[in-house]
């Protein structure tokens, strides 16, 4: 970690923090509500072991997820709020971002591109000024993913969401962190946060990074997200040329 680092984050070194890892205290999203709000979500498949992560369909082939979730041969399940019940993508190209950090977890951000289009309404991502309009201390956000919902309990098949409060909220090059009562635990690297335009629009502005460890979303528990904002350039480059 940098040493410009506020005490917000040295509670992350001390709680044992592990990669980001479900959402704690949150509901299941119904199959209406997924075909609404979240269509675009996947979950990232590690084919050797089955671990997953979560993603965001940015573009009809492009998926955005956590670069540490990135190695090895990957493929995603896309098109259904059950993940048990979704189609296979397989993954042909991996694209990390160029300034990747595995130590720092600093750029945590990849692309991948998928086999097939795929046919649901991708994310709509927010523009940096965006970000720096939407995200403050004491907003409202919402937050998804297929992760684990107690500590001891395995990932769960149904997507679930959770409405957080943004509190003590400190960034630290292109991640951002908030202390939580409800929010990501393990299995949600990747998966989105989403902030509320004053239009009412919901938009991703960052994806999981890293969690309070064994802490997971109980009282005094952290989460750290990754910015849309920085990596901005990076996933457009991408997009524009498909």
């Amino acid at each position: 970690m940098r040493t410009a680092i506020t005490t917000i984050l040295l509670l992350l070194l001390t709680s044992g923090t592990s990669p980001a890892h479900a959402i704690v205290n949150g509901s299941e999203v119904s199959d209406a509500r997924f075909a609404e709000r979240y269509p675009w979500a996947v979950t990232v498949v590690n084919a050797a072991n089955g671990g997953i992560c979560g993603g965001v369909l940015v573009a009809p082939r492009w998926v955005l997820t956590a670069a540490h979730c990135s190695w090895g041969r990957r493929y995603v399940l896309a098109g259904n709020v059950d993940r048990s019940k979704a189609r296979r993508v397989e993954v042909e190209r991996t694209i990390r971002h160029p300034k990747f950090s595995l130590d720092a977890l600093q750029n945590d951000a990849a692309l991948l591109y998928l086999a097939e289009a795929q046919p649901m309404q991708p994310a709509s991502l927010a523009s940096p000024a965006q970000v720096r309009e939407l995200l403050k201390p004491g907003v409202t956000a919402k937050i998804v993913g297929w992760g684990k919902t107690e500590r001891s309990k395995q990932p769960v098949d149904r997507l679930h969401e959770a409405v957080i409060r943004l509190t003590e909220l400190t960034t630290v090059g292109t991640r951002y962190a908030y202390v939580y009562r409800s929010g990501p635990c393990s299995r949600d690297s990747g998966n989105a946060m989403l902030l509320q335009t004053i239009a009412g629009d919901w938009l991703v502005v960052g994806i999981a990074n890293a969690t309070g460890g064994n802490l997971c979303a109980t009282d005094g528990g952290l989460a750290v997200y990754t910015s849309i904002a920085p990596l901005s350039s990076f996933i457009r480059s991408y997009l524009d040329r498909d």
